[in-house]
């Protein structure tokens, strides 16, 4: 940073920010035990912050999740970190004064000003601009460091690299080159360590991580990246217990706390994790809030669910999946499952040593729950359904490791449900609309692979679907190595093309049922070789001039190029023409041997007349100044494929025309039969019409109340609501101010009155109805939703109430009368001697009438006289 000399004009007149800053202490890092954060997000005078004003940028490198995949691959790990990352990177001088603090030694030196000249941590764009760095180094530096600019592009997250090699002299020259692109662009990689001590060996000592291979301790203390715990020398993951919430009472708050600390990338421990999202899910079905405490059972169960996780620190996986040093061959064996409750998908890499050696190793999984259909956006599904979905799951995560780890092998998917099994076997077309998408979905990312039937009981993600604890799951190798059966040959495997029983539970529930409609007749197929008219009248041209140019007599008059207008024309009335054979066969042929159709034709209204064999309508408008066709428009057939063809065609050409434009605009050439309705049809059918006008569905609303339809004075029943906050300044350069608007609507009248109230405090609210009974007279009824500042109003007046009646109310009440007629009515204390108290609550009843309707109110010698 730069030191700022705010009494200069020009650093006085740029626009600047200043960030807040605090420092945090991390005892656990090696590296910086304090570091500085700034906060971008607080707002200024102008209410706008600096995270508000820029813009997040794209995400430039891979997930976790991709990354993490790659890294399990590899026989040589490497990880490492840029030291400073953000601190390396230099931002536009431009932008200096944006990155203004404030900062001083000691308290008794004077503040000073300093401007941030690098990328700073607190900032929205700061990801970006550090990640877009990279990735431009890793494309600048491709042509002299094409190892380390590969790493470089797609194995580091943000500053963490997470990548490997499969030989020590390959890692060596990658560890020189990625040192030297990064140093070029003066970012310097630290904390290296490795599984392999020889590779590890080459990097300078003070590069190295302190937990690396060479430490004599490396097991007890891990090296934790990217959300796992990674020990060297093993080349195992762990996971360490987090540290619970240590509030005694657990709340839905509490729990959802506690779940979003298993963080677990690659679903590893997703058994475990399964039982968290049920319970969550089943406490959304209650009527519990975030804060209120949870019933004895449901404490007791996720007190002991915490117990239990303390058993993931035992808990030791392998972090290469394919073991084998030469391996002859690579799969990928896929099972999914479902329960009642929820569903889930495992993945396992199987290799195949050059001695026949089997190693199995799970690879990554996922689980979701199943849902309830307690919300509007969810139903309850099926078992079957769920099977499906399930599959569905499996299939996007293979999509998911094969697109990151680029992993060419046959697939082969395990599911324990023969419904399942025949719906992914069957054309989507066959199912209903649900089954029907994820079918299609399931066989567009499995294309390659081979879906068959395994029993439930060797499942392993039967587990996944029906969740375990940690100590269960620990000894349960059918979670880690899957079945049984994956460690021997393929001879030993379930049959792959076992057949589907014809009886299955599907056709009755999910298979389409398709009626079909009775033609009397067929079209020619010529309409259906194309899809649109445009391209058909094309078709059709082309035709023409195949047989024009075919001809013997054109052979020196051959057309070729382009299309002309008048083919064009001539193809449109040839397809006419067929169609009115097809449809109005009887009436041509009525006009060619009497000159007019019979009386019953369903075209005597448009006295139609023959031209070059086709029939058009007759009409009045022979010496028009206008087109042929548009004197005599073609008739066309209502139920015909062409005219539907036609009418799609004018209502895409004239951008989605309604029906009434599109009427018009076909009848300047055609004439169909019943257009309206067909045109109507047309418009309807359009989905981008249909979802650029949904209908609303409206709600029958109830009776309306009493208080809404009796005829009184106005404002004797009256609703109160606010709105706001609306922002307004006391002084021309003060900070913004919020109020509130107290509008109070007669509910027989309609008739409304405006307050204004400074903030939402219960003394606001009251103070703003005493001004409305002032100018309004005292209601009789005044409702209003439950919001704090309404509900603390309703206490006040009740203890006031409570003050002035006494807790008894069988006493004498004393009466008096406003000018306008409003009655008050309290109750005096039942002691005869009034005393001090009395005359006290009758001075306070008189103040607050008299703030509430004026001065018309009776005096303390009337009132005591009227008792008397």
């Amino acid at each position: 940073m730069r030191e700022v000399d705010c009494s200069s004009a020009s650093s006085s007149a740029a626009l600047s920010y200043y960030l807040p800053h605090h420092g945090v202490e991390k005892a656990d890092s090696t590296t910086t035990k304090l570091r500085v954060v700034f906060d971008a997000s607080c707002r200024t005078d102008s209410g706008v912050s600096l995270n508000q004003a820029l813009m997040v940028g794209a995400v430039v490198q891979d997930d976790l999740f991709a990354i993490h995949l790659r890294f399990r691959m590899h026989r040589i790990a490497l990880i490492a970190d840029i030291e400073k990352m953000y601190r390396q990177i230099r931002i536009h001088p431009s932008d200096y004064p944006l990155q203004r603090i404030l900062w001083r030694s000691s308290s008794s030196e004077p503040l000073r000003t300093f401007e941030l000249v690098t990328v700073t941590y607190g900032t929205a764009s700061a990801p970006f601009l550090a990640t877009r760095c990279l990735k431009e180094l890793s494309t600048q530096g491709a042509a002299d460091f094409p190892l380390a600019a590969l790493i470089l592009g797609k194995d580091f997250y943000v500053d963490d690299m997470l990548t490997g090699v499969d030989d020590e002299e390959e890692g060596d020259e990658l560890c020189n080159q990625l040192l030297e692109l990064l140093h070029s662009a003066g970012f310097s990689l630290r904390k290296w360590a490795s599984n392999s001590s020889a590779v590890l060996s080459k990097i300078p000592a003070e590069l190295r991580d302190e937990r690396s291979t060479l430490s004599l301790d490396s097991l007890s203390s891990p090296i934790k990246t990217l959300g796992i715990q990674w020990h060297p020398s093993t080349d195992t993951y762990s996971y360490a217990v987090p540290e619970w919430s240590k509030e005694a009472v657990i709340t839905r708050r509490v729990v959802a706390s506690d779940t979003a600390k298993l963080f677990l990338p690659l679903g590893l421990l997703g058994p475990v994790v399964v039982l968290a999202k049920i319970f969550i899910q089943s406490l959304w079905q209650t009527t519990t809030s975030w804060d209120e405490p949870l019933n004895q059972e449901q404490q007791q169960y996720w007190s002991e669910f915490r117990n239990s996780l303390g058993d993931i620190a035992s808990i030791s996986i392998p972090r290469r999946v394919a073991i084998a040093h030469n391996p002859v061959l690579i799969e990928l064996h896929g099972f999914c499952d479902a329960s009642e409750k929820a569903y889930g998908a495992c993945l396992y890499v199987r290799t195949v040593s050059s001695d026949g050696s089997i190693f199995v190793r799970l690879k990554a999984a996922r689980s979701k729950v199943a849902p309830t259909g307690k919300s509007k956006k969810q139903t309850t599904l099926t078992l079957p359904r769920l099977e499906l979905s399930s599959a569905l799951l499996l299939a996007h995560l293979y999509h998911k490791v094969t697109e990151s780890t680029e992993l060419k092998t046959k697939p082969f998917f395990w599911t324990d449900s023969m419904i399942a099994l025949c719906q992914i076997r069957s054309p989507p077309a066959r199912w209903k609309t649900f089954v029907a998408n994820r079918v299609s979905e399931i066989q567009r990312l499995t294309v390659n692979g081979t879906w068959a039937h395994v029993p439930g009981t060797e499942n392993p993600a039967d587990i996944i679907s029906r969740g375990m604890s940690p100590a269960q799951l620990k000894d349960t190798p059918a979670w880690w190595n899957g079945c049984q059966w994956l460690s021997q040959p393929s001879r030993f495997w379930p049959p792959i093309n076992r057949p589907i029983p014809d009886d299955l539970p599907t056709a009755e529930f999910e298979e389409r049922s398709v009626s079909l409609p009775v033609q009397a007749a067929q079209p020619n197929e010529i309409f259906e070789s194309r899809s649109s008219f445009s391209s058909l009248v094309r078709v059709v041209a082309f035709l023409h001039r195949f047989g024009h140019n075919t001809s013997p007599q054109n052979r020196t008059d051959r057309k070729v190029g382009s299309l002309s207008t008048l083919e064009l024309n001539n193809a449109t009335k040839t397809l006419v023409r067929i169609a009115q054979h097809e449809s109005f066969g009887k009436d041509i042929a009525e006009i060619k041997s009497k000159g007019h159709v019979s009386s019953h034709s369903a075209l005597k209204t448009l006295a139609p007349i023959l031209v070059d064999g086709i029939l058009r309508v007759g009409g009045r408008l022979r010496h028009a100044a206008i087109s042929e066709d548009r004197k005599h428009p073609m008739i066309l057939p209502a139920r015909h494929i062409l005219t539907e063809r036609i009418l799609v065609h004018y209502h895409q050409k004239h951008l989605h025309a309604g029906p009434q434009l599109l009427v018009a605009c076909v009848r300047e050439k055609f004439w169909p039969l019943r257009i309206r309705n067909l045109a109507r049809k047309v418009v309807h059918s359009c989905v981008n019409c249909f979802r650029c006008k949904p209908t609303n569905l409206e709600q029958l609303m109830g009776d309306l109340p009493p208080e809404r339809v009796t005829p009184t004075l106005p404002f004797l029943s009256t609703g109160v609501d606010l709105c706001g906050p609306f922002q307004f300044r006391k002084l021309p350069r003060a900070s913004p101010v919020k109020c509130y608007v107290a509008i109070f609507v007669c509910l027989v009248t309609k008739a409304a009155h405006v307050e204004l109230v400074y903030d939402l405090s219960t003394a606001a609210f009251l103070a703003a109805l005493h001004r409305f009974v002032a100018r309004r007279g005292r209601p009789k009824l005044i409702e209003c939703d439950n919001a704090k500042n309404f509900k603390g109003a309703v206490r006040e007046l009740a203890q006031l109430r409570k003050q002035f009646y006494g807790q008894q109310h069988q006493t004498e009440v004393i009466s008096s009368c406003a000018d306008d007629g409003t009655e008050f009515r309290f109750i005096p204390p039942r002691s005869p001697n009034f005393g001090g108290l009395w005359e006290a609550a009758v001075k306070s009843l008189k103040k607050h009438l008299r703030a509430t309707i004026g001065n018309s109110v009776l005096s303390q010698e009337e009132l005591v006289s009227k008792r008397a």
